[in-house]
């Protein structure tokens, strides 16, 4: 196999050993019986003796890619997202719900992915909208002329009591 056939950006191999474990990647050299493949991890050396087959297919990465490449819709790259995130491509999987809300900011698979939650109409972090739900609720409490005291909401003469020891 010659190395420039082995390039990242074309098909890789699926290494199969004899002892059934399966690892995936390119190859870069053979040297006396050894491959050297380079894999997501590093380059690794095989034993060409410890091979049972070479299955060559696309890595995950280079699917992801590819499907990447030919999404159009938010929809499509969503989708892209969650093939990604199946392989554990969180990166990857990041990179397209990103560019989904990109073409379509109210796309909510691609959102909720995201860690986004809807509050009114609005995405926000669980973090934007527990703060915008407190001073919500301050607005209201205060509209229904309540003051806060320590963890809960009173009347100002309840408030005034309760300062006083009274129960």
């Amino acid at each position: 196999w010659p190395a420039a056939a082995h390039q990242t950006f074309l098909i890789a191999d699926i290494y199969v050993l004899k002892d059934g474990r399966r690892i995936e990647g390119v190859l870069v050299k053979e040297d006396k019986g050894i491959l050297t493949v380079k894999t997501g991890v590093g380059e690794i050396q095989i034993a060409r003796a410890d091979l049972q087959e070479i299955l060559s297919q696309k890595t995950a990465a280079q699917e992801f890619e590819e499907r990447f490449s030919k999404a159009r819709s938010a929809e499509e790259f969503f989708q892209a997202g969650e093939f990604a995130a199946s392989k554990k491509l969180k990166r990857e999987a990041l990179k397209a719900w990103n560019q989904a809300i990109a073409v379509d900011p109210d796309h909510a698979p691609s959102r909720a992915a995201l860690g986004f939650v809807l509050y009114k109409g609005q995405w926000l972090t669980p973090e934007a909208r527990d703060a915008r739900q407190a001073a919500d609720e301050a607005l209201e409490m205060a509209a229904r002329g309540l003051v806060r005291y320590q963890d809960r909401w009173v009347t100002p003469e309840d408030k005034a009591r309760l300062e006083q020891g009274l129960v």
